[in-house]
């Protein structure tokens, strides 16, 4: 561990940590010790951080390190010298040399200060300071031997003495709370240091004197019996405590590290005693092969602990790459390291902690044995041994026993931060060796245990069965980390299939036919798979509840803690829940499958989960699932297959259709929409019906374009009559405009129509009404005395719908229509007119229109240009018989691009109505033979503006009275003798404007002007202008402005001379003088004012 070549120890000791070794020499060399951080394969554990020497460069006889302080206390030559922890820097200024000091010690419980607090004095107990165990928390009590007296003193950054007690001759002491007890050459003795009283104990009997403490207020002292010697416990009044322990002789050195004393014997063999038994536990021998320098010579005890490099333990720990499937056949060693499966110590810190895959490794001891040229550990066997020791044996039960045994804690429960983390990976070494031979043995109960205790990666338990395993471990996440030594065992197997059939070949072969074939052991095989499962299944649910338990509750299970930090720690949570899902299902636990699916929904790879879900007929835990992830697809799924009786579930009491409804009418996917809506045109028409034609209940989404024509072809299959009002939906309220739609929407209401006429009441209920409406004669078009005088019926809205629709839309087959009603060309006059129209047969439509007697509709055919049915008409009639969809195709709405694709034109040429009205004129007159009507006369009153005097008088035949068209003449000549004069007027009008603007146009392009005479003015002259003109003369500033020719030009800002050009003012025209106008506020020089003076306008008019 450590050697000194040349120098001979005479004492040493350790700080509290166990890094730092103090060792001092006989020649008063001071030396303090390292623990090296390139671990022990390049010499010595320690290395030598510093050496001096005390300043009297005497043998050292006792250090005493007080770390609560950072004082270390050096005994040398007589004299104590204080030094700073952990440099050595001697103290001199507040801390001089003790003097005359035999010996000193300090109580046992501030030497173990860092590590416990020490328990109360009795409550009896008189106070005194200073002497007492309980002292300040940064004081500690002194006690030094002189050769007159004990002297009590508080140590802190100073000494500052208590008290004196009178005693002489005693050359060693030790001191537990209030007791001291020394010996001198002849007796022991026992100090009451608060009664300040004495007591002799027992005599030394020609021996060295040998004083331990075992704990508060009790010591071991030794007792020579001839060659042999005991070992007496008392307590601070001398009593006795415990048997005595025996030695075969005086022992060179003792220590006690409870409940054992240790001690060395003079043959060099080290025998150990149990304190509380009393017996002896465990002889070393002696080592004659060792070198003479480091043959014990004593033993020292340390509070805390020495930390012991391990080479063995380094190996059996050594972590590998291993591949959980064997397909992969080469490991990069550059890649990153796989997912960890330990965890981090947050307490280490410093630069001597333990991670698992550092090639340094350490024990932990308390007893160091020097040398006098060297120092050795004194280190019980290891765990991993023992441990490995009874694996190989098959002693399973006292592997357990032994793990179980050993406390993540140091001494007096105080955390040793550096040891616990070796200890933790010891024992998940040790739980997963027993884990893999329990599987070996088919113990699978108990291998689940170990193996959740050994915090392994689950992944090396999950590989094993293949149908759980599916694809969530694929590569590149197939690589782990395990114990090498563990690996070759890992890699013999695959599945558990082959575990369990190697048991079965070890135990039963041979047997016929085979093992896998023969009735027993293939009723064995199935029962070791199913225990193998519910192990698995139990060991997840552990793995779960350690993951979702409080810290202090999770400290059992370090394999959630160890990976929390790593971005694959989700992964690993989706592995585990998922296998654990799959488990559930399988083994048809409901409720904690539905609280499983209910808490840990996000971390659940359902395209794995699902088919286990589906076989085992768990559909409300996959509903569960699927309503928490907000999955529309596949819920939409899931219930149309639960409305078609494929998936079945008794605990679901939700209507499926409904729920389909449900989900598509806030459905924002437009693919989703139009899947199920189409499934739900085949299985539920009705409501498939009404989710299409209802505005969507989600306001964010707005309106979607589906198509329309899959949709119809679905409702066709599904339900013509269905299909027939959803046809009437996508043409009236969604405007289609796609020319087939609307083409079979008409030929659905002919012939719908035409099939109703078959029955006779129908039939005979239009003809009357047609025959009415003809005899009445009555001014209102024949299609709102059909709407009002005819009793509601399924054939009159047949026929309004057909009527409505067929003039409102242009994108059908007009010519196909009108074929179709000339099977009923009797009854359906209207219609036929209608078509005739768009068709542009006007004379034809006119025609029907005057049979039926509807002269109303008629002379709106010539105004609106060819269209029968105004919309104020459609408007009524829509409004009347609830078909306002129908009606606004003829009202024509203002908006919409398609929707004026639809409707006829608003403006009418003017010179087609005239046409119009001259054959309606035309079909009048021939019809009413010599005799006029009043239909003609009506015609000529009301569309006079719009008709030719001379079109109406080739018309007339001779034989009518002048009367009958006096009324239409006398408006006509009134009308054209007023535009006659409107006509002059303008002109008028015009003349004056041009002569003006053609003045000011010349006023401003010559200079000149005209001016009326007046009194004291002569004719033709200004004479301001003319004496101004001569004063600017006169002051020699140049040509009077009069004689400059564009003087009175009107220049803007920005243009400059070249920008002028002359006006020629033409006079004589109308159109002259507007251009001339035009032209001067063009250029920005004339500004005409519409109520300007314009002179002799009137006379001309």
């Amino acid at each position: 561990m450590l050697t000194f070549e040349g120098e001979c120890i005479a004492f040493l000791n350790s700080d509290l940590i166990g890094k730092d070794i103090y060792v001092g020499c006989s020649d008063g060399s001071l030396i303090r010790c390292t623990l090296r951080n390139d671990g022990p394969s390049t010499g010595d554990a320690y290395s030598i951080t510093s050496r001096q020497a005390v300043p009297n460069k005497r043998s050292i006889d006792n250090i005493v390190l007080i770390p609560s302080i950072s004082k270390a206390l050096v005994q040398a030559g007589g004299l104590i010298y204080f030094y700073t922890l952990p440099t050595l820097e001697l103290v001199q200024q507040s801390l001089g040399p003790i003097r005359g000091v035999i010996t000193f010690t300090l109580d046992d419980a501030d030497a173990k200060k860092d590590l416990y607090v020490p328990p109360k004095p009795p409550t009896n107990s008189a106070p005194w300071t200073g002497s007492s165990s309980r002292t300040p928390a940064d004081t500690v009590s002194l006690c030094i031997i002189r050769d007159r007296h004990i002297a009590l003193y508080n140590l802190n950054q100073r000494v500052a003495p208590v008290v004196e007690i009178p005693l002489r001759g005693h050359t060693v002491a030790r001191r537990a709370g209030r007791y001291l007890c020394v010996a001198d050459a002849e007796f022991y003795g026992m100090v009451d240091l608060e009664e300040r009283q004495f007591m002799q104990v027992a005599p030394l009997q020609d021996a060295s004197p040998l004083i331990d403490v075992i704990g508060p207020g009790e010591f071991l002292i030794g007792s020579s019996t001839g060659d042999s010697m005991l070992g007496i416990f008392i307590n601070g009044n001398t009593e006795p405590t415990r048997q005595p322990i025996s030695w075969p002789a005086h022992p060179l050195s003792t220590c006690v590290e409870f409940p054992h004393v240790i001690a060395l014997l003079p043959d060099r063999s080290i025998q150990i005693h149990s304190a509380e038994t009393q017996t002896l536990a465990y002889i070393i021998p002696a080592q004659p092969t060792l070198q003479p320098s480091l043959q014990p010579v004593f033993l020292t005890f340390n509070p805390g602990s020495f930390l012991i490099p391990s080479l063995l333990r380094n190996g059996v720990l050594r972590k590998a790459k291993f591949h959980i499937l064997r397909h992969a056949e080469s490991i990069d060693e550059n890649a990153p390291p796989s997912t960890p499966t330990k965890r981090t110590h947050k307490h280490l810190e410093s630069d001597y902690s333990i991670k698992d895959n550092s090639p340094i490794s350490f024990l932990e001891t308390k007893i160091l044995v020097a040398g006098t040229e060297g120092l050795q550990a004194l280190v019980p066997s290891t765990l991993l041994s023992r441990a490995e020791t009874l694996l190989q044996e098959s002693r399973i039960d006292e592997v357990e026993k032994l793990a179980s045994s050993q406390p993540h804690a140091a001494v007096d429960g105080a955390i040793d931060f550096l040891t616990s983390p070796q200890k933790a990976v010891e024992l998940d070494y040790i739980y997963l060796r027993l884990a893999l031979k329990c599987l070996s043995e088919t113990l699978f109960d108990t291998a689940g245990e170990h193996f959740f205790k050994s915090h392994a990666d689950p992944r090396l338990l999950i590989r094993l069965f293949p149908d759980l395993r599916g694809s969530l471990i694929l590569p590149p996440n197939d690589v782990v980390e395990v114990f090498a030594t563990v690996e070759s065992q890992l890699s013999s197997t695959d599945t558990i299939d082959e575990i369990i059939m190697a048991n079965l070949v070890r135990n039963y072969s041979p047997i016929k036919p085979d093992v896998k074939s023969a009735p027993s052991t293939a009723e064995l095989l199935t029962l070791l798979r199913d225990s193998s499962r519910v192990m698995l299944l139990r060991y997840l649910r552990k793995l779960r509840d350690a993951r979702h338990a409080s810290p202090s509750d999770a400290r059992q299970c370090n394999w959630s803690s160890d990976i929390d930090r790593a971005c694959i720690f989700l992964f690993f949570i989706c592995v585990v829940d998922t296998v654990f899902v799959k488990l559930l299902a399988e083994t048809d636990q409901r409720a904690e499958l539905h609280e499983m699916v209910q808490r840990s929904y996000e971390t659940i790879i359902f395209e794995e989960v699902q088919p286990f879900l589906v076989i085992y007929g768990h559909f409300s835990a996959l509903l569960s699932v699927y309503t928490r992830l907000n999955n529309e697809e596949r819920l939409l799924e899931l219930w149309s297959k639960m409305a078609e009786g494929q998936w079945i579930d008794t605990s679901i009491e939700s209507n499926p259709i409904g729920e389909i409804i449900q989900l598509l009418s806030v459905c924002r996917n437009r693919d989703l929409l139009l899947k199920y809506g189409l499934w739900l045109a085949e299985h539920d028409p009705l409501s498939a019906f009404t989710l299409f034609t209802s505005p969507p209940r989600d306001p964010k989404r707005g309106a979607m374009k589906l198509d329309d024509s899959m949709i119809l072809d679905a409702f066709k299959s599904s339900s013509p009559i269905i299909a027939d009002q959803y046809l009437e939906h996508i043409v009236l309220n969604k405007l289609s405009a796609n020319p087939i739609q609307h083409n079979d929407l008409v030929d659905k209401y002919l012939h719908n129509l035409i099939e109703m006429l078959e029955d006779s009441d129908i039939l005979n209920t239009f003809v009357s009404s047609l025959a009415e409406y003809t005899a009445l004669k009555t001014k209102e078009p024949f299609l709102v005395h059909f709407a009002t005088r005819v009793p509601d019926s399924e054939a009159k809205t047949a026929r309004l719908k057909a009527v409505l629709f067929l003039q409102g839309s242009s994108l059908y087959n007009v010519s196909a229509m009108r074929r179709c009603v000339e099977g009923r060309r009797d009854v359906l006059v209207l219609e036929r007119a209608i078509l005739d129209g768009k068709l542009g047969n006007d004379r034809s439509a006119l025609n029907l229109l005057a049979q039926m007697g509807d002269f109303t509709s008629a002379e709106a055919y010539c105004t609106l240009g060819g269209d029968v049915i105004p919309g104020k008409v459609a408007q009524f009639v829509g409004n009347r018989a609830h078909l306002e969809a129908w009606a606004n195709l003829v009202v024509m709405p203002q908006q919409g691009k398609r929707m004026a694709k639809m409707a006829s034109p608003i403006e009418v040429d003017q010179r087609r109505t005239r046409n119009l009205l001259k054959i309606l004129m035309e079909v009048y007159t021939r019809n009413g033979g010599g005799t006029p009507s009043d239909e003609t006369a009506d015609l000529l009153n009301s569309q006079a503006i719009n008709l030719d005097v001379v079109d109406v008088l080739s018309s007339v035949p001779p034989s009518w009275p002048l009367s009958a068209i006096a009324s239409f003449l006398n408006r006509s000549f009134r009308r054209a003798q007023h535009e006659s004069h409107e006509g002059m007027i303008i002109k008028g009008i015009s003349w004056g404007q041009n002569l003006k603007a053609s003045d000011h146009a010349f006023t401003v392009t010559k200079g000149g002007w005209v001016e009326e005479q007046g009194p004291g003015v002569q004719a033709g002259i200004d004479t301001e202008r003319t004496n101004d003109d001569a004063a600017a003369t006169e002051d020699g500033e140049g040509e009077p402005n009069s004689f400059v020719e564009k003087a009175g030009i009107y220049r803007p800002e920005g243009i400059i001379a070249q920008d002028v050009v002359d006006i020629v003012p033409v006079v004589g025209s109308v159109t002259s003088a507007s251009t001339s106008v035009n032209l001067a506020r063009k250029e920005g020089f004339v500004n005409v004012e519409e109520n300007d003076d314009i002179g002799g306008v009137a006379g001309l008019v």
